[in-house]
């Protein structure tokens, strides 16, 4: 059948023209992608100094024969690829991550059903499944390009994540899953997740009132009796608030079954008082009615969602309680990436709204990077014509070059309209939501700086030299050398030209304005200011500059505070805060001080991170704890090939690890974590023992391997429960800050609140499931947890890290058979041969599966 499959291809080929004989090879080519070593000895230090190596293969082979050699294989590699170990074919690296394979002259075309090996090795590592990019794609010089249909990304019919068909499991999972010999880092497998879960499991008892699964924890909570109030409806009797004020919260009521109607029902009140805190409320519920006090409008928000919680948990009843409940911090965020892979308009609303639901009250939209600009200006209409497009154009002037396993075709309605921007407004207003716009600059700003280049070409060859220079973000004749941290060598805004200042007064002037026009103030724009690499060293016009200018600027070491300073200044002429990440306050923390600045900082806690969060709050800057060990939910959730993410600062963020985080008392985790490697790791925090208090705690998104809102789901939820409660909730078992202590593993500052850590754990996790079934009402698909199992003595024990949840195993008769509960052992059947079991959980509707795990027999 395969000789007759050849033969009638080789047929059609012979009358094809060009384009539909390459169009044929994408669709039969065969590419697969192997990692063979991440342990490599040597240095990859090309384009990075001192960077390690690691090891792949790329395999070819074709069913038909394709004599040309001129064609070329694009696709996108994280990593910079440096040596390839066939003569045969030759790999360069584009721009970012755009990589070209292309025969060498030793070449002599495709043969049929040969299949051709190309390893190589590239920098750094490749320790994930969603480190490889998917849509290779093949071209030929005046042909449209044609996607490799093998390397189209796949997905799992049960658990709805991507299945990358062309990438091979490791050969030598050791080699494949640890950065170096010295990597202690352990596979998150079925038997090491059996010991973790257990762990955690204590001999508390299960949580029976409604009040126990409310997420975040309320401050304090009265019972006023054992009587359940059963209730099907509201009625609202007294309203201090405007009559608008509660809509989206009544409205998520309703969605889960409560509605408010005008007829008897119980009684709800708002009352206004002032006496209470910012945000903060109290609830009352009794036969008489439910009574909301509040100093304002998110308070009394909060309190309905609160009441949405103990209805939903407490299956149509609720209890008779009193609630005082008010926030830990002012600053409760969530950042969304929109930049490296675009999400939809539905996907932040509804973000928004699940957000607003456990009280988180700050949204920080990253709408411009490298990748992509996602916002539409109108009078610089180039940064979305241009910016937010990525396909094959090498000169970039229809669009970005492609990046991220894109392929070569761009996308369409990658940004947002002003009316789209605006309704995101009005959402986030009626949800007490901040929007914080992010454009990041001067580094990670390509997007800005190849729009405003090919403005500049328009203009001036119709002869408008000056509206030509008018916005333009780079100088020309800059013959500068660097490289950025995602391997761009021309990503970096020119600090020095006057142009630079004019594109962000009226980008910022026509976001202030939308804002004013959906009635709710820009108060916070997040300048980046991060990761800028040595530009500017040899720009003419930086040199210029230099030479002679007002501010007393006169090396180029100082051009990225001149920069983070005339922006700032800008914004507060406006009367915007600004905010930025911290290490490009660093640049600015003596002629800033004192100023009303945002820091998110961000840097990992065992690379010193408490020493530049505290330092930058004791400028009198507000902080917002955004710790990538903890808070960036584009890190897998386990150490895992399997699971999606990268991986720079943590191998894995699951739910728990989110839950323990203790945003007071940063240098306290080296007690109780280790860092990337698995290692222990020590803290003295004596070097800039904390004065002043954080300002707020952030999750974060960042999207190089998220390209679709339901992955962005999958990767955001459960964990967001956990950062709401942080932010929200000061748990007793978080330990005290204490200035100029020294922790390690061996310290023993936090033996004693362990347990108490784990009970709280316990509730938290029955909450955790309740809020999961919540999630399934709005059809989220939420990661479901993987399940950890042993078998011993011809029973297969199991632990599951959340309770309630729908549990299978499968053996060889490949049906799925239901587990009793979530934990336990159960007996097998003496016919059981295969070389392991598989387990798994499912969601509470049963309409989705979570990815499996194969237990090995004793």
């Amino acid at each position: 059948m395969k000789r007759l499959w050849v033969c009638f291809a080789l047929l059609i080929c012979a009358c094809q023209s060009q384009q539909e004989q390459l169009n044929t090879l994408g669709e039969v080519l065969d590419v697969r992608y192997q990692v063979v070593n991440n342990q490599a000895d040597g240095e990859c230090n090309i384009l990075h100094e001192k960077a390690p190596c690691f090891e792949a293969e790329l395999f070819i082979e074709s069913p038909i024969d394709y004599p040309g050699t001129e064609w070329q294989l694009y696709f996108s590699h994280y990593s910079p690829i440096h040596e390839v170990y066939n003569e045969d074919f030759i790999i360069e690296r584009i721009q970012g991550d755009l990589h070209r394979l292309r025969p060498s002259n030793s070449f002599k075309g495709l043969k049929a059903d040969h299949a051709y090996k190309i390893p190589f090795r590239a920098s750094f590592w490749h320790l994930t499944e969603s480190d490889i990019f998917p849509n290779f794609f093949l071209h030929v010089d005046g042909l449209e390009p044609a996607i490799v249909q093998s390397t189209v990304m796949e997905f799992d019919s049960e658990t709805g994540l991507e299945a990358p068909a062309f990438v091979l499991p490791p050969e030598n999972p050791e080699k494949h899953h640890k950065r170096n010999k010295k990597d202690l880092t352990v596979i998150a497998d079925a038997p090491y997740l059996y010991k973790a879960f257990g762990d955690r499991h204590t001999e508390h008892q299960t949580p029976a009132s409604s009040e126990a699964l409310v997420i975040p924890k309320p401050k304090t909570i009265e019972h006023l009796g054992s009587q359940l109030i059963t209730l099907s409806a509201l009625h609202i009797a007294k309203n201090d608030f405007p009559e608008n004020t509660h809509t989206a919260a009544l409205e998520y009521l309703e969605k889960l079954g409560l509605p408010v109607t005008k007829d008897q029902q119980l009684a709800l009140n708002f009352t206004r008082d002032h006496s209470l805190k910012a945000d903060g409320y109290q609830l009352r519920i009794d036969k008489g009615g439910i009574d909301i006090r509040t100093a304002d409008a998110a308070g009394s928000n909060y309190a309905l969602y609160t009441l949405a919680q103990l209805w939903h948990s407490g299956k149509g009843q609720l209890p008779s309680i009193s609630i005082s409940d008010e926030p830990r911090y002012a600053y409760r965020g969530m950042h969304l990436d929109l930049s490296r892979n675009f999400l939809s308009k539905a996907f932040i609303l509804e973000l928004m709204q699940q957000m607003a639901a456990v009280k988180l009250n700050k949204l920080h939209l990253h709408l411009a990077d490298d990748e992509g600009w996602r916002l539409a200006i109108h009078a610089l209409p180039e940064l979305t014509d241009i910016g937010a497009k990525r396909c094959l154009d090498l000169k970039e002037e229809r669009c970005l070059i492609t990046q991220l396993g894109d392929g070569p075709f761009p996308k369409a309605n990658q940004f947002l309209t002003q009316d789209d921007y605006l309704d995101i407004l009005k959402a986030a207003k009626s949800r007490n939501i901040e929007v914080i716009p992010s454009f990041d600059a001067p580094g990670h700003a390509r997007a800005a700086i190849k729009s405003m280049e090919a403005r500049y070409k328009m203009l001036s060859k119709a002869g408008k030299q000056k509206a030509a220079e008018e916005f333009l973000l780079s100088d020309f004749e800059d013959r500068s050398e660097y490289i950025s941290h995602q391997h761009y060598n021309d990503n970096t805004i020119n600090p020095c030209m006057e142009s630079t200042y004019r594109f962000f007064d009226v980008v910022i002037d026509e976001i202030q304005g939308l804002h004013e026009q959906a009635g709710w103030p820009l108060k916070t724009y997040h300048i980046g200011a991060d990761e800028s690499p040595g530009a500017w060293k040899a720009s003419p016009v930086c040199e210029s500059f230099l030479t002679d200018n007002p501010y007393g600027i006169r090396h180029n070491a100082e051009l990225t505070a001149y920069f983070i300073e005339r922006l700032v200044t800008l914004l507060e002429d406006k009367g915007i805060k600004a905010a930025a990440w911290n290490d490009g306050l660093n640049h600015v923390e003596s002629s800033l001080a004192g100023k009303n600045i945002q820091s998110h900082a961000w840097t990992p806690l065992f690379w010193k991170g408490h020493e530049v969060a505290q330092r930058h709050a004791n400028l009198k800057w507000d902080v917002v704890v955004s710790t990538p060990d903890a808070t960036y939910f584009d890190f897998p959730y386990q150490a895992h090939y399997k699971e999606r993410g990268f991986y720079w600062a943590s191998r894995s963020i699951d739910t728990k690890k989110a839950f323990d985080f203790m945003p007071d008392n940063l240098p306290a985790h080296a007690e109780i974590w280790k860092n990337r490697n698995g290692k222990a790791y020590k803290v003295d925090d004596s070097v800039a023992p904390q004065e002043n208090a954080f300002f707020g705690l952030q999750g974060q998104l960042w999207t190089e391997v998220v390209r679709s809102d339901t992955q962005a789901e999958y990767m955001i939820y459960p964990r967001l429960f956990a950062l709401a409660e942080r932010a929200w909730h000061k748990a007793d078992w978080e330990l005290a800050y204490t200035a100029n202590r020294v922790y390690s593993e061996d310290s023993q500052y936090f033996s004693s609140n362990r347990s108490t850590r784990e009970s709280d754990w316990h509730r938290f996790s029955f909450a955790l499931s309740e809020a999961m079934k919540r999630l399934d009402e709005w059809h989220i698909e939420y990661r479901l947890p993987v399940i950890g199992a042993i078998v011993k003595n011809d029973q297969l024990h199991w632990q599951s890290p959340v309770p309630n949840l729908p549990l299978e195993y499968q053996t060889d008769d490949g049906h799925w058979q239901t587990l009793p509960g979530s934990q336990g052992k159960l007996d097998l059947e003496t016919s059981v041969d295969s070389q392991a079991i598989k387990i798994r959980s499912l969601n509470h509707k049963l309409n989705r599966a979570g990815r499996e795990l194969s237990v090995p027999l004793e």
